[in-house]
């Protein structure tokens, strides 16, 4: 919840905008990647692209075109 939090306030600080924040707890990791709207209507997909992120650290990924 407070990589949503933080990468939901650095997007509407920097509109339009791609954000990606991670962290590390109990040796998991977490990435979240939140983009501006706009961007959604230029075709980009942040579920695509989280992916293929998570994919470079051994995990999952997917989500909502925005987030």
């Amino acid at each position: 919840d407070e990589l949503l939090d933080l990468s939901d306030r650095l997007k509407q600080q920097h509109a339009p905008a791609a954000v990606v924040v991670g962290g590390r707890e109990d040796g998991n990791a977490s990435l979240v990647l939140n983009f501006d709207n706009s961007l959604e209507q230029r075709g980009l997909n942040a579920g695509a692209v989280i992916k293929e992120a998570a994919a470079l650290i051994g995990g999952g990924g997917g989500g909502r075109p925005t987030m």
